[in-house]
């Protein structure tokens, strides 16, 4: 299931978003780094199966700067977006 970029913008720049405790427990990730991931998720799913162009991908996964979109990509998934569009892991 993907999420919409509009449930998403919940916190790019937050400190914490509220997960009940067996949630968080069960994911074993801090509730951010599940969004950021939940987001990333999406954004692979868009770049392999549109020509939407980079900056539109980080809006429609909730990402208000392309920079910090594509350093997030970078960090988590080991190459950039663009990268990743030509050669899907």
């Amino acid at each position: 299931h993907f999420y919409t970029g509009s449930s998403l913008l919940l916190a790019e720049d937050s400190e914490q978003i509220p997960l009940h405790p067996p949630v968080q427990a069960h994911l074993r990730l801090h509730p951010n780094e599940f969004l950021i991931l939940t987001r990333l998720n999406r954004a692979k799913h868009l770049l392999t199966t549109t020509d939407l162009p980079i900056s539109q991908v980080a809006r429609e996964v909730g990402y208000r700067s392309v920079t910090t979109f594509s350093n997030a990509f970078a960090d988590r998934v080991g190459l950039s977006p663009t990268r990743f569009r030509q050669y899907p892991l």
